[in-house]
């Protein structure tokens, strides 16, 4: 059985309003009363406050003494402490004198001043540094000092003790005296002769002339060749080259003009005697000068002008019917008096420093050529500088200071002459700061010492004689065997004689030179030479010898270098 359910739909509504009051973008009400009222408070104008009281402060005195220092050895550090009372003044100050002279700050002196505790530190003494170190404190209302003692002992400046005994024994054997060797014989050469003589030549001009010969002794260090020219000496220029070379002797003119033909000799000279050959060169020329004029209208005119007396007067030149625009201008030399300065220097005092200097004078007679100017300082020459401009123009003489220094005091000097005679003015320029110059040494001990260093020596060159000898091994090349792959081999061996600069080294693998390599390096020094195999590799077996060799004999030395070969790893098995 089934029911049946019938519903019935419905519905309702409801609605509301929203009304919003939109806010000033601007609030100008304060949110703080007490705040703002204590702002308007603190930014009230007000007038001038008092001034306060400048504070004052009693004299310095030190409550704790300069220490001493006792018992240092040259290049130990040193320190000095002080401490004074009241240090809240700041217009004190703290000097530092040494033997009563003032120290000044540097790299290895540090002077500080932190409330009331004075130091000192030495990075290192030194000997010179040893005596009275006192320290003044000063302040406006008095001045206190302290002082205290540096001792210091120098050490010995130069070591006389050897500390390699083995190297000492060994540069006493090499710069041990040693016989001389005996002088070989001088070598006899013949009498100059020309194998081959000069052969005669004629060439068209323009062309190049070779004269050729050959003579004996070729070897003959003496022989001399000298060339002639119609019997008068020949030289090398632009046209002309002389060549001499293992007997060939030979002259080349290019180009060759008609002026070089005649007779060319050769001639040969030693102490044994002399040779010559002559030959003939001929050079025809051909007809290249012009000589005929090509404007004959301008050729009349230049002889016209030619013949006309330029030295002669005017009047001179109207009798001999010749233009007076060629008749010569007389015009009187112009004198002048020896110079005089109608304006002198005017003295420049209590000039600051890096201030312009300027010092202005009139010098005449100002159109004189022959006026000249020099500037002095202190009675000598100015130097030229950056910081001077000198300046002379229509009598005005200027120097100008660009910028001052407290070194810049003294006097200067314009000195002005001509060929009547001179005439000159001084001026006196005082900058500030000149009296605050320490020029006298702080340390005389010091100042002797760099006199004496930089004082020029005279050093008598010695000649140094190289004795010739024939060379050989001290010690010989060790053989290397069974080296692993990529291990260093090194071979060394020393050799006599060690400071002869013509011995040759020289390398060999296998009878072949050893070129230059990343793996192989070669070095010889002072009778020392070495092999060095930065990785060895297969490549690296064979025989390694080592020849040195100079004018008196030769000598050689030899190792064999062998690889080894790694045996196989072992199989594994995973």
């Amino acid at each position: 059985m089934r029911s049946l359910l019938l519903v019935k739909h419905s519905e309702d509504t409801i609605s509301a309003s929203l009304l919003v009051v939109a806010n000033p973008s601007i609030l100008g009400n304060t949110q703080h009363e007490q705040s703002w009222a204590r702002i308007q408070a603190l930014e009230a104008p007000r007038g001038p406050g008092e001034e306060r009281p400048e504070a004052v402060h009693e004299a310095t005195r030190w409550v704790r003494p300069l220490n001493s220092v006792d018992g240092l050895v040259e290049g130990q550090p040193a320190h000095f402490e002080a401490q004074f009372t009241p240090f809240g003044d700041p217009k004190t100050t703290v000097h530092w004198f040494l033997n009563g002279r003032p120290m000044g700050m540097s790299n290895r002196k540090i002077m500080r001043n932190e409330f009331g505790l004075v130091t000192l530190d030495l990075a290192y003494t030194l000997a010179e540094d040893a005596g009275e170190y006192m320290v003044l404190v000063r302040n406006d209302s008095g001045e206190d000092t302290t002082a205290g003692q540096l001792a210091c002992s120098s050490r010995p400046g130069i070591l006389g003790d050897v500390q390699h005994e083995q190297s000492w024994k060994r540069i006493q054997e090499i710069e041990a005296p040693r016989a001389p060797l005996p002088e070989p014989a001088a070598a006899t050469y013949q009498k100059p002769s020309f194998t081959q003589p000069l052969q005669s030549v004629e060439l068209p001009e323009g062309g190049t002339a070779l004269l050729e010969a050959r003579f004996i002794p070729v070897n003959d260090p003496s022989m001399t060749l000298q060339w002639f020219l119609n019997d008068q000496p020949l030289a090398d220029s632009n046209w002309i080259t002389m060549t001499q070379d293992f007997g060939c002797a030979a002259l080349k003119i290019s180009p060759a003009y008609a002026r070089h033909t005649g007779v060319y000799s050769c001639k040969a000279t030693n102490s044994e005697g002399a040779a010559i050959t002559s030959a003939q060169v001929t050079v025809h020329g051909e007809d290249s000068l012009f000589l005929d004029t090509q404007h004959p209208a301008s050729l009349q005119k230049i002889r016209e002008m030619e013949a006309i007396d330029k030295s002669i007067s005017e009047e001179q030149n109207e009798k001999m019917n010749c233009p007076s625009q060629y008749a010569r201008l007389e015009a009187p030399e112009r004198e002048f008096d020896k110079p005089q300065w109608i304006q002198p220097f005017a003295d420049v005092d209590n000039v600051g420093e890096g201030q312009v200097v300027e010092l202005h004078g009139l010098v005449e007679p100002s159109g004189d050529p022959s006026m000249r100017i020099e500037w002095l300082f202190n009675g000598k020459p100015i130097l030229n500088a950056n910081r001077y401009r000198q300046e002379y123009e229509f009598g005005n003489a200027i120097l100008t200071i660009a910028h001052t220094f407290p070194h810049d005091t003294g006097v200067y000097t314009c000195r002005a002459w001509n060929n009547q005679g001179e005439a000159s003015t001084s001026a006196t320029v005082k900058i500030d700061g000149y009296e605050r110059l320490l020029l006298d040494s702080a340390h005389p001990v010091s100042w002797q010492r760099i006199q004496e260093l930089e004082a020029p020596k005279i050093v008598e060159e010695i000649e140094e004689v190289v004795q010739k000898e024939k060379p050989y091994f001290l010690t010989q090349l060790a053989s290397v065997q069974d080296i692993p792959e990529g291990e260093p081999v090194h071979l060394e061996a020393t050799f006599m004689p060690a400071r002869d600069p013509d011995l040759k080294v020289e390398w060999q693998k296998n009878g072949a030179p050893i070129g230059a390599s990343q793996l192989v390096k070669t070095r010889h020094e002072l009778g020392w030479a070495t092999l060095d195999i930065l990785s060895v590799n297969p490549d690296h077996n064979g025989m390694y010898t080592l020849h040195i060799a100079n004018d008196q004999g030769e000598a050689a030395s030899s190792a064999s270098v062998k690889f080894c070969t790694s045996p196989p790893l072992p199989p594994m098995f995973l």
